[in-house]
C-alpha cells in the first residue's frame, strides 16, 4: 500500500517514472521484495540472530539502501511525510519511558556514566570532525561544526537491543548490570536528542527557508510545541475510553507536533520527546505505551527502509575514511568516559563494551540532519552514520555478552536450559 501511495505522488511529480501496466508490475515486484526481506527475517534472520547473537533489523535498512537506486525512490520528497511521523513516533515513545524517574529511583552508577558518557563522546567527536572535515570537502568552518555535533549526537546515543538479545538468550543469567546499562542508554539518548535539537537551533541559519529567529527564539518555540502540545493533549485524554481511540489520538497528536517541528525546521525528535516526558506524567501513559509498543515493529520496518532510501553513493575513500574514523572516535571517547565515570565506584572500567550498539534515536537524528542540508559533506556524515548503525549492531551482543563473561555474571559453558533449546533448535 506505501509503494502504491508513493507511485502515485512520485507519477504526479516526474514524467520519467514507468506508468500504466509496466508500471504497475513494476510496484508489484517491489512489493514482492519488500514482503520476501520480512519474511526471511521472520523466519529465518531471527533463528540466527539467537544462534550467532546480532540485531536484526539492518536488513531492512540494507533494502532501503538497494531500493534508493531504483528510478521510483529518486524523488525524496515523496517519504518526507513518513520519514517525519516515524521520528516523531519514536520520539514520543521514548519520551514516555521518562529517564528522569527511573534514573532518579535508582542507587546504581547509571547517572554518572550517562553523563561522562555523554560529555566525552559528544564533544570529543564534535571537535574532530569539525576539525577533519573541511579537509576532506570544501565545507565551511561553520558547517563543519555542525556536522561535528550531528556526528557527536548520534555517537552518544545508544541502544538496548543488544541487552534484550542477551537476557532472552541467557535467561537463567540474573545480573545488575542489564538494569545498569538500560538506565544510562535512556538516560543518554534523551540528552542526544536534546543536544541535537539545541544544534539545529544554533545552526538554523545554515539551511534554506530557516526562520529569521535567533536560536534562543527557536528553543523557545521547542520547548513551547512539546510542552504546550503535550499538555494540551493531557487535558482531553480522559476522553479516550479503549485502546484504539487513544491509538489514534497519540498518533494524531504526533503528527500535529511532527508537522509543526518540520515546518519550522526544528528537530522532530526533541519536539517529541517533550511531548513524551510530559505525557509519562498522565495516568493514562501505561495505556498510552501499551498502543504504541503495538505498532513499534512496523513503524521500526518504516524507518530503517526509508533511513536506507535516503542514502546515496559517495566517494569510496572518503566514505571509508570518513566511517573509520568515526567508529574509532566513538569506541575510543565511550572507553575514556566510561574509565573515568569507574574512578571511585565499584563500576566496571570496560562497561563501555555494553553501550556499542545503536538504534532508533541514532537513525533518526541522522534522518533529520539528512534532510534539512544537503552538498557532499552532508551526503558523507549521513553515510558514516548509517553504516556506523550497521557495524555496531552486528558487534555489540557479542561484546555485552563477553563483558559479562569476564564480570563473571556468565559462564561460556551451556546450562541444561540453553541444551534443551539449542537442540529444539
Amino acid at each position: 500500500m506505501i509503494l502504491f501511495f508513493f507511485n502515485t505522488v512520485f507519477a504526479s511529480a516526474s514524467e520519467d517514472v514507468v506508468t500504466g501496466a509496466e508500471g504497475n508490475a513494476f510496484l508489484l515486484a517491489l512489493i514482492g521484495i519488500v514482503l520476501a526481506a520480512y519474511l526471511l527475517t521472520h523466519f529465518v534472520v531471527a533463528r540466527l540472530q539467537k544462534r550467532y547473537l546480532f540485531v536484526s533489523g539492518i536488513e531492512y535498512l540494507i533494502l532501503g539502501m538497494a531500493l534508493s537506486s531504483l528510478v521510483l525512490f529518486q524523488n525524496k520528497d515523496a517519504i518526507l511525510p513518513v520519514l517525519v511521523m516515524s521520528v516523531g513516533f519514536f520520539g514520543i515513545l521514548y519520551g514516555m519511558d521518562n529517564p528522569f524517574k527511573a534514573m532518579l529511583g535508582s542507587e546504581n552508577s547509571s547517572v554518572r556514566l550517562s553523563l561522562a558518557n555523554f560529555m566525552f563522546t559528544l564533544t570529543g567527536t564534535m571537535v574532530l570532525f569539525a576539525q577533519i572535515l573541511p579537509l576532506m570537502t570544501d565545507c565551511s568552518r561553520e558547517l563543519a561544526w555542525y556536522c561535528g555535533a550531528a556526528l557527536g549526537c548520534s555517537a552518544v546515543a545508544s541502544s538496548t537491543q543488544s541487552v534484550d538479545i542477551i537476557e532472552e538468550r541467557f535467561s537463567y543469567v540474573k545480573t545488575q548490570m542489564y538494569e545498569l546499562l538500560r538506565q544510562s542508554i535512556n538516560f543518554t539518548n534523551m540528552m542526544a536528542a536534546f543536544a541535537f535539537g539545541i544544534a539545529l537551533c544554533i545552526s538554523h541559519s545554515l539551511h534554506s527557508g530557516s526562520v529569521d529567529a535567533s536560536a534562543s527564539d527557536l528553543a523557545w518555540v521547542t520547548l513551547a510545541i512539546g510542552l504546550g502540545l503535550g499538555i494540551l493533549f493531557a487535558l482531553f485524554l480522559d476522553k479516550e475510553s479503549n485502546e484504539n481511540s487513544r491509538f489514534l489520538a497519540v498518533t494524531g497528536i504526533t503528527s500535529l507536533a511532527s508537522g509543526a517541528a518540520a515546518f519550522l525546521m526544528l528537530s522532530v525528535l526533541a519536539v517529541n520527546y517533550l511531548l513524551g516526558l510530559v505525557l509519562a506524567y498522565t495516568k493514562q501513559v501505561g495505556d498510552l505505551k501499551q498502543a504504541l509498543r503495538s505498532a513499534e515493529r512496523p513503524m521500526r520496518l518504516v524507518l530503517l527502509v526509508f533511513a536506507g532510501m535516503l542514502w546515496t553513493q559517495v566517494d569510496l575513500l572518503k566514505g571509508s575514511v570518513c566511517l573509520l574514523l568515526f567508529l574509532l572516535s566513538r569506541w575510543i571517547f565511550q572507553a575514556l568516559a566510561c574509565w573515568i565515570a569507574s574512578m571511585g565506584t565499584k563500576l566496571r572500567f570496560d562497561i563501555f563494551r555494553g553501550l556499542l550498539a545503536q538504534g532508533e534515536i541514532s537513525l533518526c537524528i541522522a534522518i533529520s540532519f539528512r534532510l534539512l542540508f544537503q552538498g557532499e559533506v552532508i551526503d558523507l556524515v549521513y553515510s558514516s552514520m548509517l553504516f556506523s548503525v550497521v557495524l555496531n549492531e552486528l558487534i555489540a551482543p557479542r561484546f555485552l555478552r563477553a563483558l559479562l563473561v569476564d564480570a563473571g555474571d556468565l559462564r561460556l559453558e551451556w546450562s541444561p536450559v540453553e541444551k534443551e533449546n539449542e537442540e529444539a533448535q
